[in-house]
């Protein structure tokens, strides 16, 4: 019995059959597999994580200088020998070790002097054998000391590709780039480049913008590799395009819906800042009545589209319309301040007194537009400046400006002998003063010029010359040398009977001869030899009808050196007559002798007594406007067929001569900005929806209901960017029907449509539902787009 009980004890201990072992293995087996590649997936997706950590962070920082830099910018230089300050040592920041990549520069004008500016991107080699970028930025006010700061943007780039050898640009010079050089200084061109911005509709690199939209902006290709496995979202190699428009002189291009300085360019021609300064002088009377009726009707026009509204009034001083502020702009998409500008249009020529507030003062207005109220160079730069004026300036800044009236360092007072402004007739310095605020800002903003009435049609005297300035010098006349010149003359002559020609005779042969003789040429020079056939030898007789004249005259100085070995020329003791010798005299002057005196003009010898008469031309008024619209005499003159203008894209010269045609002109001038496009908003009750709603013109259609092969684009509002624009080429300057449909509705399970509403300008506008297949709730609309209409559609959303 003990041996049986010992056996059962030992049973539980049997261990593992072979059966369970073998599961055992296999399902280990495939749980460290599992685990294996969750192990080999992490410590792959390391590299990349990291990559795309360092992809952010170079974007972070080329996103935080460039787009700035780009947009402040005048000039572009990408030649690697280029620096901020035209050393190879900035401040103290040595340049020598590497290459330019993209230096940008600008200025500002401002109370205290011109400001240069120039941002240099530096390619050079870093200690660990990798290369850095770095930006230097150099600023000097007139001229001065160069201060200058640098930043490291970028680390750990990649050196010359092929293993080329780096060669720096700073340090080699002008040697780089002069004509014959073999030497072949790095252009990092595989870390940045430069290149011409791409089209507001482009769908590949190829389709790049015109010279007419690229309003001084340029496209840069930043190149970073965060060292992933792989391009894009890998962490590997990624590029970042950034376009902005430049800048002119001092001038931010401001083109964005929320206002300068903004790096998110207008796709649309239709949008931005537009300033209107309309003319309020004397001479406009009655008139202001057609005027207000006018810009209302801009205005009017305009309603809904992505453009913000500025209107100065101007005359002897300027103001802006609506507000106390030195400028305003009214966003178009918002009823309550569409509302309020064109309330504050009846306030146009208002109560104010006649003198000297009723004078023509074009740089005033400009200055309002272009300048704060120091002088400096606004933030608010418009896209299109449309000027209206029915005449030429009287007054400048120098004579009448507003509070707080501060004057800038340029353009200088001219003073004598240029003409002071009166308000009472067309001034030259009032013009050109003007015109230097119109130069500076011509490229970067569109000058539109509408000018009306008889004052246009009239003309005025142009200063081409306003005399030089000069002061009286007295000079006195002699003469130290003379000389004596002998001339032969005779006086009888008679006639051989056989050849019948007349010779020079004697006294005695002409008393002998009864016929053939005269003596009525009198006294007659003739030449030596001639003499010595009457008088041989000479003697000083007259008698004989032969006589030798020895003729002294006085002669100049210079000639006399001229002719020192001829023995007709002699010294003689000074004399002071009537020159020809003149010289400087301050002594007094005796009355009797005037012509020993002469008064002369002495010209670029300040300070001047007098001045020349000015020459002047007789120039139309209109001419005068196209100058400063234009900057030539004539600009590109709006064409009328009878019925409407139809080259309001192009046109920038307006000239009416009845005030009737006023209000159509700047309705076309309006439609020139926007017409034939198709605005869109998407709003919760009156408030700019939050999240991102997309938008395709899926199918265009022309008037004869024939598509037309445009292609799609998508625009996107959300509550930064309010409004997406589409720009329609209308076939015939008809119109087009359109087709919106709305894209990311699957996106948007939070909201739910309301209603679609449409307007042209202030008018509403009907449209047609379009069914979206496979959705019940989200529809499209078919709306009709005119050439001479600009379109808003808001759809109206609810939240869930």
């Amino acid at each position: 019995m003990s041996r049986r009980r010992l056996n059962s004890g030992r049973n539980p201990d049997r261990g593992m059959t072979l059966v369970e072992l073998l599961v055992s293995v296999a399902v280990l087996g495939i749980v460290g597999s599992v685990v294996a590649a969750a192990v080999i997936i992490v410590f792959r997706q390391i590299g990349n994580t990291q990559g795309r950590t360092e992809v952010a962070r170079s974007e972070q920082n080329v996103s935080l200088w460039l787009p700035a830099d780009l947009s402040s910018a005048e000039s572009v230089d990408t030649k690697p020998e280029s620096t901020p300050c035209g050393s190879t040592v900035c401040d103290g920041v040595n340049l020598a070790e590497g290459s330019n990549v993209i230096m940008l520069s600008w200025s500002t004008r401002g109370a205290t002097g011109t400001a240069i500016t120039k941002v240099s991107y530096n390619f050079f080699p870093a200690a660990d054998g990798t290369y850095s970028l770095r930006r230097v930025k150099c600023s000097t006010i007139d001229a001065g000391a160069w201060n200058c700061e640098t930043t490291t943007v970028l680390r750990n780039l990649p050196g010359p590709p092929g293993g080329e050898t780096f060669v720096a640009g700073v340090a080699n010079g002008s040697g780089c780039s002069s004509v014959g050089s073999t030497l072949n200084c790095t252009n990092p061109d595989w870390v940045i480049t430069v290149s011409q911005p791409l089209a507001a509709d482009a769908i590949n690199e190829t389709q790049v913008a015109t010279v007419a939209d690229l309003k001084n902006s340029n496209r840069v290709v930043v190149t970073i590799n965060g060292g992933g496995s792989a391009a894009g979202p890998g962490g590997g190699i990624n590029q970042i395009s950034i376009t902005a428009g430049g800048a002119v002189r001092s001038n931010i291009d401001s083109k964005s819906l929320q206002g300068a300085p903004s790096f998110a360019d207008v796709r649309s021609r239709c949008g931005g800042n537009i300033t209107v300064i309309v003319d309020e002088s004397n001479s406009i009377g009655t008139s202001i009545t057609q005027v207000r009726a006018g810009v209302k009707q801009f205005v009017q026009t305009l309603v809904g589209t992505p453009v913000k509204i500025q209107i100065i009034g101007f005359h002897t001083y300027s103001h802006v319309l609506g507000t106390t502020s030195w400028q305003k702009y009214w966003d178009m998409t918002k009823d309550s301040e569409v509302s309020t500008l064109l309330t504050a249009i009846d306030t146009l020529k208002g109560t104010w007194s006649s003198s000297p507030n009723g004078g023509t003062n074009w740089e005033e207005a400009l200055f309002r537009t272009l300048r704060q109220s120091d002088a400096t160079t606004t933030g608010l730069v418009p896209k299109t400046i449309v000027f209206f004026t029915d005449g030429v300036p009287t007054f400048d800044r120098l004579v009448q400006r507003t509070s707080p009236g501060v004057l800038p360092t340029d353009p200088a007072a001219l003073g004598a002998p240029w003409p002071t402004a009166n308000g009472s007739a067309y001034n030259q310095v009032a013009f050109d003063r003007a015109r230097f605020l119109a130069d500076e800002f011509r490229t970067s903003a569109r000058i539109i010029g509408v000018g009306v009435g008889t004052g246009i049609s009239g003309s005025s005297n142009w200063i081409v010359d306003p005399g030089a300035g000069y002061r009286t010098q007295w000079e006195r006349g002699s003469y130290s040398y003379v000389r004596d010149i002998t001339s032969y003359q005779l006086r009888y002559q008679a006639r051989n009977t056989t050849t019948q020609f007349w010779s020079w005779v004697n006294y005695n042969t002409y008393a002998t001869t009864a016929t053939n003789r005269r003596r009525d040429l009198g006294w007659t020079n003739v030449t030596q030899a001639e003499y010595l056939t009457v008088e041989n030898p000479i003697n000083t007789s007259t008698t004989d009808g032969a006589k030798v004249v020895v003729t002294t005259s006085p002669v100049s100085t210079v000639e006399y050196q001229a002719n020192s070995g001829n023995s007709t020329y002699r010294a003689v003791t000074k004399t002071y007559a009537a020159g020809p010798d003149w010289e400087m005299w301050t002594g007094s002057r005796s009355s009797g002798a005037t012509t020993e005196y002469r008064s002369t003009k002495v010209y670029n010898s300040p300070p001047y007594e007098a001045y020349d008469p000015a020459v002047t031309a007789t120039t139309a008024n209109s001419v005068i406007l196209a100058r400063l619209i234009a900057g030539n005499d004539y600009g590109t003159p709006a064409a009328f067929d009878g019925t409407s203008y139809t080259n309001t894209q192009l046109a920038d010269m307006y000239v009416l001569p009845q005030w009737s045609q006023f209000a159509t002109a700047m309705q076309a001038v309006s439609l020139g900005v926007c017409g034939g496009t198709l605005t869109l908003q998407t709003k919760v009750g009156s408030a700019a929806v939050a999240d991102p709603f997309r938008y395709e013109n899926s199918t265009v259609t022309d008037s004869s209901g024939a598509a037309l092969n445009v292609e799609p684009r998508v625009v996107t509002t959300n509550q930064q960017f309010t409004t997406g624009t589409f720009d329609f080429t209308i076939p015939n300057g008809q119109y087009v029907d359109v087709d919106i449909i709305p894209q990311n509705y699957s996106d948007l399970n939070g909201y739910e449509p309301v209603s679609w509403a449409c307007k042209a300008g202030i008018t509403a506008l009907s449209y047609t539902s379009i069914a979206i297949a496979g959705q019940s709730q989200w529809t499209g609309i078919r709306v009709r787009v005119p050439a001479n209409a600009a379109i808003s559609c808001t759809l109206t959303v609810r939240r869930d």
